[in-house]
């Protein structure tokens, strides 16, 4: 991953809730659809979010995608086991960070599939990966 992508990004979204099934949607210009949103599920030991597809790996447009300028854009993929943590809901994704430089294609310039990207939901912030 390029070294300026190596921080954390924040990001304001809208979290709605229909009995166990959650719905977060990311704000334009910086995400645009398909790739702004996933879903989540309140289970009985946490929250679950699917991030994009089923499987991993296959660009922007099957991730949660932020275009950071013109020409770069981040995808994150995976899914996240996350529990409250006071107002907040704190967890992890298990998954996989793209970076792509953007033209009339995506050309990945950058992965990573650690398993220690920090995924936080607060009412201050909107949400967070790192």
């Amino acid at each position: 991953m390029p070294a300026d992508l190596r921080q954390a990004h924040s990001y304001v979204v809208q979290l709605t809730q229909d009995g166990p099934a959650l719905h977060v949607v990311a704000t334009a210009p910086t995400f645009l659809p398909p790739s702004d949103h996933f879903d989540g599920r309140i289970k009985p030991d946490g929250i679950v979010f699917q991030l994009g597809g089923l499987y991993t790996g296959y660009g922007p447009d099957s991730a949660m995608t932020a275009h950071l300028s013109s020409t770069l854009a981040l995808s994150y993929e995976g899914m996240v086991y996350a529990s409250r943590a006071g107002s907040a809901i704190v967890g992890r994704l298990f998954g996989e960070l793209q970076a792509f430089e953007v033209s009339t294609s995506y050309k990945e310039i950058g992965r990573c599939d650690a398993q220690n990207h920090l995924f936080s939901m607060s009412a201050a912030t909107g949400g967070a990966l790192r």
